[in-house]
């Protein structure tokens, strides 16, 4: 048996000793493109999961990137990045924004209505598609979404993906017109 209350939380596991030191972390968030997070929340819902999907299946090193990035921000270490937190991280490097403009941020990139940003909605958002993501990971994302495993995406599968029931079948037909 695991002893499952042994186990880090989130955001032990971030700052844990096999995580990047802060120097290290503030230097990866130099290159970091805030709009792009800002960007995320107009996106369509299709492809807001897609994106999700994908960050899920990135390599190594790009994965390393985006989790200095968001332990820098992450200041109390519980594995989510509030309002605050991001208005201090990226005040640390430079990158002062209003009060509002941050929390329109973290209303973009909250797609679980939480309040906070936590990783996985961190990395979606962050993803710039045509350099972050390869080959690879586009066909697991895909693999992902064709749950028959016949080649394609049907307005069942999406809809069964998003959770999506009864009345919000529909939605399934708006999202892949997207």
């Amino acid at each position: 048996c695991v002893d499952t209350h042994a186990r880090l939380s989130a955001g032990q596991a971030l700052h844990s000793a096999w995580s990047a030191d802060s120097a290290t972390s503030r230097r990866s968030l130099d290159s970091f493109d805030i709009e792009r997070l800002k960007a995320f929340g107009q996106l369509g819902s299709l492809k807001q999961v897609l994106l999700h999907v994908v960050a899920g299946q990135l390599q190594d090193t790009k994965r390393n990137q985006f989790r200095n990035q968001f332990v820098h921000l992450d200041s109390n270490g519980d594995g989510l990045v509030s309002a605050e937190e991001l208005e201090v991280g990226l005040a640390q490097v430079g990158m002062t924004r209003s009060h509002a403009d941050v929390m329109q941020i973290v209303a973009s990139v909250d797609t679980n209505c939480s309040g906070t940003i936590d990783y996985t909605e961190f990395v979606a958002a962050a993803l710039d598609f045509a350099i972050d993501v390869d080959r690879d990971a586009c066909l697991t994302a895909f693999n992902v979404f064709d749950i028959d495993g016949d080649g394609a995406i049907s307005e069942e599968e999406l809809a069964r993906l998003l959770g999506l029931e009864g009345d919000q079948l529909s939605r399934a037909e708006e999202l892949i017109e997207m």
